[in-house]
Parts: structure tokens; C-alpha cells; sequence
């Protein structure tokens, strides 16, 4: 499965390093995919795993959406 390190903190830590600015962050659903796959088969409980993501804090989530723009 897939394993990740970052904090929102690191992560923004990195891209500015790397001369990119954040422009849209969101988060992506509460349970994560291996679980999800595994356990969530039906079509609405994936919908509503989306969408309850919307309304927690990006550090109960399971992970992110981000888009990034180099900066000029």
C-alpha cells in the first residue's frame, strides 16, 4: 500500500522550496483506498466517504488534492 510522510506543514515546506506556490488544496476522502476497495463496495457509501471529507480538518483525512504553480 501506499505510505505517506507529509504533514500539510512539510509538504507546503517542500513545494516552496522547489520555487511552487499551493493554488487550491482539498481534501480527498476519510478512509483510504486499501480500505475503501476492501470494505466499501457500494456506490453511496463511496460517495458519502468523499464527501464527509469536505467538512473535516485536512489531518483526519486520508489524503490530499493539491494543485501547484511554479512561481515565476
Amino acid at each position: 500500500g501506499h505510505v505517506q510522510f507529509f504533514t500539510k506543514k512539510s509538504l507546503f515546506y517542500v513545494l516552496d522550496r522547489s520555487n511552487h506556490k499551493v493554488i487550491n488544496f482539498k481534501n480527498a476522502s476519510l478512509l483510504g483506498a486499501s480500505f475503501s476497495a476492501s470494505f466499501l463496495k457500494h456506490r453511496k457509501v463511496i460517495e458519502w466517504n468523499a464527501r464527509i471529507a469536505d467538512y473535516l480538518p485536512y489531518y483526519l483525512v486520508s489524503g490530499w488534492y493539491f494543485v501547484c504553480k511554479k512561481n515565476d
